[in-house]
């Protein structure tokens, strides 16, 4: 008889390790169960953005809507490792520590901000242009 395809991939990759199925779900469980943990915590980060991004939808020059748009995509979705609460959000972090871990959450979120500008600047850039193009294509 030979054996089953599953516990011979188990054998040549984990060594005398095998993978029952009980195993398998129960690391499946914990991987579905992480992911709907952070999805929950980012719920709240993700609706703040949401806001600020219809609320600066009339402010005219890109680069000043950019910096606004990316303050809020900093604040509310910049993530943070910290102590026993796993991955906070960094803003939550920033308010519950102290001293040199406050400094570090606050690094984190300048370092997002200065990244989601560059991003939201350039998107901003090509899709100006893009506009462009289709209004003199039009006439």
């Amino acid at each position: 008889m030979s054996p089953r395809p599953w516990a011979v991939f188990s054998v040549l990759f984990l060594g005398d390790k095998t993978m029952t199925l009980a195993w398998i779900l129960g690391t499946l469980f914990a991987a579905l169960f992480l992911v709907a943990w952070l999805a929950v915590m980012s719920l709240p980060g993700i609706g703040i953005v949401y806001l600020g991004w219809k609320l600066s939808r009339n402010i005219k020059p890109n680069l000043r809507r950019a910096i606004v748009r990316a303050g809020f995509i900093a604040v509310a979705l910049t993530p943070s490792f910290w102590g026993h609460g796993l991955l906070l959000p960094a803003i939550v972090v920033f308010f519950m520590v102290h001293g040199q871990d406050r400094l570090l959450v606050t690094v984190c979120i300048l370092v997002v901000w200065v990244i989601a500008i560059a991003v939201l600047s350039i998107r901003g850039r090509r899709h100006e242009l893009g506009s462009d193009e289709l209004s003199s294509h039009g006439s």
